[in-house]
């Protein structure tokens, strides 16, 4: 599908959506907080919404991206980047805002799980070097809340700070080590009430 045909089929879906809820172009205007002019050319297919528009109209009308954008029978599918950092050092506390969405092949990412479960977030810090560095992107799949046997890298909190360690079980003793990649940084263990898994590390990507 070219570009000026996506742009239409976008327009064209959120000007349906809108008319199911009763609303005028005006009052849909106000609602999401879009200019009226904007919203006007976004309908006819004539400019491109950003990353946030998308997200304002989805929120409002009930939809989610992927309906906006057709993805879901797309050769990609958009998974949305969080404003914020995981922290690989002492912690850092995600907005949980979403700021962009970057593009990964359809047929890759649902290999990986349910890609509506899924989102990216850049790492802070040192502690998981050379496996993680500050500025990586990196792919949680949320929908995997718990600890595999074999452990893993994943996004945690611990005292209401984010943080991405590595997870090893010790059965015997009932508790689970948190792990530093970077060996200038100690490993330490943690009961497992005192800790919450929000996902698991699946992938993730550098700039070089």
């Amino acid at each position: 599908m070219e570009k000026k045909e996506l742009l239409k089929l976008i327009g064209k879906k959120i000007k349906l959506a809108r008319k199911k809820m009763n609303k005028s172009l005006q009052e849909f205007s106000h609602e999401i907080g879009i200019s009226l002019a904007k919203l006007s050319r976004i309908e006819k297919g004539e400019v491109e919404p950003g990353a946030f528009d998308l997200f304002k109209i989805a929120q409002t009308v009930g939809e989610n991206i992927e309906y906006l954008y057709n993805l879901k029978t797309a050769s990609f599918f958009y998974i949305p980047l969080v404003e914020g950092k995981i922290s690989a050092g002492g912690g850092l506390i995600p907005d949980n805002v979403v700021i962009d969405f970057l593009a990964f092949r359809t047929d890759w990412i649902k290999r990986k799980g349910n890609p509506e479960q899924m989102a990216l977030i850049q790492v802070s810090g040192d502690s998981m070097y050379p496996t993680l560095q500050n500025g990586d992107l990196v792919l949680i799949d949320l929908s995997r809340k718990y600890l595999d046997p074999q452990g893993g890298i994943y996004a945690i909190t611990v005292g209401g700070e984010i943080m991405i360690k590595r997870l090893q079980t010790l059965p015997a003793k009932g508790k689970i080590k948190v792990i530093s990649d970077n060996k200038l940084y100690e490993s330490y263990e943690m009961n497992p009430e005192n800790l919450i898994i929000n996902g698991k590390a699946i992938w993730f990507g550098r700039e070089i």
